[in-house]
């Protein structure tokens, strides 16, 4: 071959092996490839959270049967963020190629192709050369930098001097693609192939017969790649800026830390001719309607994301923001809000925004609307008005009961300000926790929205719902002495102290224990106390007609829902995968086969018969015995 190389080809993998073994003992230089037979099966998991355990999915590939060598998260090329991305890397099987039939892996819907061809040469890192790597590479080390015979990590050019490429001699690195040496290659490569397909035409000619020539693949449509881009869940901030653009630092870090897949921003302060660019995101804002740098409002959404614009909403009592967007079970209007404090909005103006929305919405922001209802030190008349709408439509609120405005005047008292008002969504497939890591006079709050019942801490309280407050006051009054002294810092801490055991001790005085159940005690309460009622004698009722085994599985849903409180768009496979709850037919299964097993190695003979299976049947009857297959 060119450059004095010679090209050994072996038959056998044995025979390449023990040929390897000899040039690395003879320290002769060369380079080799990987057996095909030792080659990884690699594929790529596409529109998997990138927060889903790599453990976890090479454990359930197993259980599909593929034996799994290695499991990598795709991160992005230049910020190295992760992506919703894994990479697979299969032990060679004569079942690979199954593995592009699967389309769920830890309940979600995923896409499993094959990884994108390099459409570019492939270069050895060690000796700089092309149509090789360095992991199968015995050749002498030439530096990419300088061309010196060293490795590149070793490598002590300075930055002032230039760089020089070893295979061209010009001054740029050996990896530079606009290298001369780099471009022949990529001309005779492209020649190469253009001379095959002209061979393989030639070959259609003389072959007219249709079964002989190679078929053109087929565009099909594939549903879960256009639905791909769809949301499983959301998590969504929203944040009073007090003017967007002094900020745009720190929300890089802060939709880069708190990985935010939506920021909801109310007093951008921005006009016509304002302009904000994030990487990564798409941007989309409201001004006010007269055009100068107050109030206004804008969404940042991560682009990977499949969502549209919805029309603005321009007042002068409220300016909002509003897109839709494509999460796997429906779409969700998600609106960014601010209503200046001036005005005195009203419930009739507060409904004109809101029909604008939807069913299905989620609206975040400043409504400058204070109620005792989501947490506000008191109530103002804005406050009812947006209270009124709440109640008569139906809707819902979603804070976190705690100030999220922080002036800086002493005279002024923190207070919430900033919230969600949600429609159409459920309270258990919702979560939201405040953050303080913006720098403004408000601080950020932070909502999931999860297409999955979201598991929640209860918050430990000292009251309910059933607390008396007359006791409680009755016995505050009986137990603080008035007539204290106050003078120095000891005698504070002391009265202090009192003050606060008092006030817990009333508390509890004037509060039954809650009944109220969490989620998981009303699960294990219907395991125990339910579910053991129409699961006895089930070994033999088992046998019902579909119809009534149907009503049992009704009445387990219903429960499970009212359990959840799920609304209807949930399925009934999603609450008992979440509950962790089997259907009525697989408890049925499952007993039986126990119940044969038992009775086989049972010393009472005269159970024997009941494991024949029945000669005589009379139409579609069930017999205990057919129930060991499902």
């Amino acid at each position: 071959m060119a450059d004095n190389t010679i090209k050994i080809n072996c038959t056998t993998s044995e025979t390449y092996r023990k040929l390897v073994a000899f040039l690395k003992g003879n320290n002769i230089v060369h380079h080799t490839y990987q057996l095909k037979e030792e080659r990884a099966y690699r594929v790529v998991i596409k529109y998997l959270h990138y927060s889903v355990n790599t453990k976890e999915i090479e454990n359930q590939l197993t259980m599909m049967g593929h034996k799994v060598r290695n499991v990598i998260n795709g991160r992005h090329r230049v910020t190295k963020q992760p992506l919703n991305i894994f990479f697979v890397d299969l032990e060679p099987a004569s079942n690979n190629k199954d593995i592009y039939n699967i389309n769920m892996i830890q309940n979600k819907t995923v896409v499993i192709e094959p990884p994108r061809r390099n459409k570019g040469l492939t270069q050895c890192f060690r000796c700089q050369q092309y149509g090789h790597t360095k992991t199968y590479c015995n050749r002498p080390f030439v530096c990419v930098k300088c061309g010196g015979p060293h490795s590149t990590e070793s490598c002590k050019k300075p930055n002032t001097t230039p760089a020089k490429c070893a295979l061209c001699d010009g001054s740029h690195p050996a990896n530079y693609k606009g290298c001369e040496f780099y471009h022949s290659l990529i001309k005779t490569n492209n020649a190469n192939n253009r001379l095959n397909v002209q061979r393989n035409s030639i070959v259609n000619m003389h072959n007219p017969d249709p079964q002989v020539r190679p078929q053109i693949p087929k565009l099909t449509t594939n549903n879960a790649y256009r639905n791909a881009s769809y949301a499983e869940f959301l998590k969504i901030a929203l944040w009073n800026a007090n003017g967007l653009l002094q900020h745009k630092d720190e929300i890089k870090i802060f939709l880069d830390h708190n990985a935010i897949d939506i920021l909801l921003v109310s007093e951008t302060h921005f006009t016509d001719r304002t302009y904000l660019r994030i990487p990564h995101y798409n941007a989309y804002f409201t001004n006010h309607p007269d055009n100068t740098a107050h109030a206004g409002t804008g969404i940042l959404i991560k682009n990977n994301i499949s969502h549209y614009e919805l029309p603005k909403f321009e007042k002068n009592f409220l300016q909002a923001t509003a897109i839709k967007v494509k999460m796997k079970a429906y779409e969700l209007t998600v609106a960014a809000v601010y209503c200046p404090p001036r005005h005195n909005i009203k419930e009739e103006s507060f409904y004109e925004f809101f029909r604008t929305l939807g069913n299905k919405f989620i609206a975040g922001g400043d409504y400058n609307c204070k109620n005792t209802q989501w947490g506000s030190r008191l109530t103002t008349t804005k406050g009812r008005e947006l209270s009124k709408i709440i109640r008569n439509q139906q809707y819902s609120f979603l804070s976190t009961g705690t100030p999220t405005y922080w002036p800086s005047d002493p005279d002024k008292i923190p207070d919430l300000l900033d919230f969600y008002i949600t429609s159409g969504i459920s309270t258990s497939y919702m979560d939201i926790v405040p953050s303080y890591d913006l720098s403004s006079d408000h601080t950020p709050v932070i909502a999931t929205i999860s297409t999955e019942v979201v598991n929640k801490k209860t918050i430990p309280r000292l009251h309910n719902r059933r607390t008396d407050w007359a006791d409680y006051r009755m016995k505050i009054e009986q137990a603080i002495n008035l007539h204290i002294s106050l003078k120095t810092p000891d005698e504070l801490d002391i009265a202090l102290t009192n003050f606060i055991n008092i006030l817990k001790e009333a508390a509890l005085h004037a509060t039954p224990i809650p009944t109220t159940q969490t989620r998981n005690s009303k699960v294990l309460l219907y395991k125990t106390i339910i579910k053991p009622i129409w699961t006895y004698g089930i070994e033999l009722w088992g046998c019902a007609s579909k119809s009534n085994i149907a009503i049992m599985q009704r009445r387990q849903s219903k429960i499970l829902r009212m359990i959840t409180n799920a609304p209807w768009y949930v399925s009934n496979q999603t609450l008992h995968d979440d509950l962790n709850v089997p259907f009525v037919k697989e408890v049925i299964q499952e007993r039986s086969i126990k119940h044969h097993d038992k009775l086989g190695h049972h010393s009472n003979t005269l159970l024997q018969p009941l494991l024949e299976q029945q000669q005589r049947r009379r139409l579609k009857k069930l017999w205990p015995a057919d129930l060991l297959d499902g």
